[in-house]
């Protein structure tokens, strides 16, 4: 987990313009200066309470969070139920880095523009960014770098996202 952070950034769909589709949430996780994680899981606000939504690779980076463990046992402990806003502060005060614009983590170099044709289809079938990466398989981060066009995908994920929009992968990958 060298030359990366302890982040968290919450999507895009629940800050922009206060529209949330879905459940709020927030990821947490090892962010690394060349783009990728070191493990990432997210938290989410539903009817029944605060969830945590762990993956494989996420396990390692949450036994490296005590701090983040001690906290949500503290709000269990005391019956809390922070917002989204109020948890990102508590997040930050406990050593972690808001990394939601994607650019404070540090230089990416080489970025292109967003692949606009990717975009419009996603939001043409009024899909979310994290629907997506769920129904290919991924993470919401990987995801939303492939579309921003920070990285590339291989064929699987293309083939993929063919299949989901019907339109052809050379076409989707446009800017």
């Amino acid at each position: 987990m060298d030359n990366c952070i302890k982040g968290f950034f919450i999507p895009v769909e629940a800050w922009y313009k206060n529209t949330v589709t879905g459940n709020p949430e927030i990821w947490i996780g090892f962010y690394c200066k060349n783009g990728g994680t070191a493990g990432e899981f997210k938290i989410e606000w539903d009817n029944i309470g605060i969830r945590l939504h762990a993956y494989n690779e996420s396990w390692e980076a949450l036994s490296k969070m005590p701090e983040l463990i001690a906290l949500m046992a503290k709000y269990d402990r005391e019956k809390i139920e922070p917002d989204i806003k109020e948890f990102a502060e508590q997040l930050k005060k406990i050593g972690f880095k808001d990394i939601t614009e994607r650019e404070k983590i540090g230089e990416s170099g080489g970025e292109k523009k967003v692949r606009s044709v990717l975009k419009k289809a996603r939001k043409e079938a009024g899909m979310t960014q994290q629907e997506v990466a769920d129904k290919i398989g991924i993470s919401y981060t990987y995801y939303a770098k492939i579309e921003a066009g920070k990285r590339t995908g291989d064929f699987y994920i293309w083939d993929k996202l063919e299949d989901i929009f019907g339109i052809h992968q050379r076409k989707l990958r446009e800017e």
